[in-house]
Order: structure tokens, then sequence, then C-alpha cells
């Protein structure tokens, strides 16, 4: 009995892992979305034009996130030469607050 109750919890652990995740990404995805709808952060089209304008490479990832009272994109870049850079860009102005990584070589 006691081993079914163990393998029971085991496989409980194992869905409710596999699920948050999911549901993290839709709930940040939802508050990215209303802050673009209510004009509080440009739209992730606008700042990846801004990214792109400046730096070569793949966006490997993009996240939004809380930064004190301001939001900050961060977008995570793979360089031509296979290095991953991670900028950080002003959700509100699209000004790029930091670059982190890669060679940090800026478009001309």
């Amino acid at each position: 009995v006691n081993m079914r109750i163990f393998a029971a919890f085991v496989i409980f652990c194992l869905t409710a892992l596999a699920v948050c995740p999911e549901t993290a990404h839709a709930d940040n995805h939802r508050r990215a979305r209303d802050a673009v709808t209510a004009g509080e952060v440009l739209a992730l089209s606008a700042v990846l034009g801004i990214v792109r304008s400046q730096f070569s490479g793949r966006v490997m990832d993009v996240d939004l996130k809380q930064r004190g009272q301001s939001m900050v994109y961060q977008v995570k870049l793979l360089t031509p030469d296979g290095q991953l850079m991670r900028i950080a860009v002003d959700a509100r102005s699209g000004q790029i607050k930091s670059v982190k990584g890669g060679s940090r070589k800026r478009r001309k």
C-alpha cells in the first residue's frame, strides 16, 4: 500500500512540474499583451526592430521583466560567430540599457 501511495505521489509531482512551466509562460504572455495594449510598453516587434538595427544575430529568447518601477525586455541573441548576447531594453522607451556577452559589436 505504501508503494502505491509513493508511486501516486511521484506521478502527481511529475505531472505538476510538466504543467507549471506552460501555465507560467501563458501568464507571462498575457501580462505582456495587456501591458502593450495599455500602452505601458512597446510591442515586441518594435523592440526587436531596435535590437536588430544595432546587432547582428538570431533572436533565441525574449522575456519581459519587471525591474523596480520599470519594465525591461531581455533579449537573448545568438551572434553570427556563435556567441550568446543578453541585451536589456527599456520596454517603455526602447533604449538599450545593457549588453552582456558576445563581442558587443554594434552594426554601423
